[in-house]
């Protein structure tokens, strides 16, 4: 049973649950969850600092802080990057309320996003083509098609007047957030290697392909 397509290849069912079970079990180990929170907190800073630039309205906030979900999602596997997204979500806006209002449908909407992050890039090598078909489906799915419908549902106008200004945006962000994430993977994989010497899991990771 497929789970996503990328690069040619499909990641299968089997290797899903094994993945997803070596993330969770990242959940026992201090160190794991002091990195996590480390990246959560770069997020809402990141977020915090994007959402302050007066020359752009709420819908049109440059999603840079999604970085640190990417990261969270190679580094930690998706059952982190879910648990990661939610807290990022929450405390991000009880730290700045000013951003809007809140609603649980943009936090499950987060912890989507990361799990498909997750999904894509844990125990995966981060080629450009892994990440940007990763960030295509995070930005069809997640920021045109859910966002935008929660965003109507919310009062902030209609879909169809959302989602011209939101499509140029994220085609904006695309090649942007694509290269800093894969700018950033030999540092990860770096950091990836130091987790596995430090026996950050109960077993060993299973090798990159």
């Amino acid at each position: 049973l497929p789970v996503l397509s990328a690069r040619g290849g499909i990641f299968m069912f089997d290797e899903f649950k094994r993945n997803f079970k070596e993330s969770f079990e990242r959940f026992s180990v201090l160190e794991n969850l002091v990195l996590a929170g480390m990246l959560c907190a770069l997020g809402i800073a990141i977020s915090t600092a994007a959402g302050l630039m007066p020359v752009l309205p709420k819908y049109m906030k440059l999603g840079l802080g999604s970085v640190s979900k990417r990261c969270t999602g190679y580094l930690l596997g998706p059952a982190v990057s879910i648990a990661a997204a939610f807290v990022t979500d929450i405390v991000g806006y009880f730290l700045n309320p000013a951003s809007g209002t809140f609603f649980i449908g943009f936090t499950l909407n987060e912890m989507l996003a990361g799990f498909i992050y997750g999904v894509a890039f844990y125990n995966k090598k981060l080629t450009i083509l892994r990440i940007l078909v990763a960030n295509i489906i995070i930005m069809l799915l997640c920021n045109l098609l859910i966002n935008t419908a929660l965003m109507e549902y919310m009062g902030y106008g209609k879909f169809a007047v959302l989602i011209g200004p939101r499509t140029v945006k994220n085609l904006i962000m695309l090649p942007v957030n694509t290269m800093i994430f894969y700018l950033l993977g030999p540092a990860l994989v770096h950091i990836k290697k130091k987790m596995s010497s430090r026996k950050m899991i109960k077993r060993k990771s299973h090798a990159e392909i």
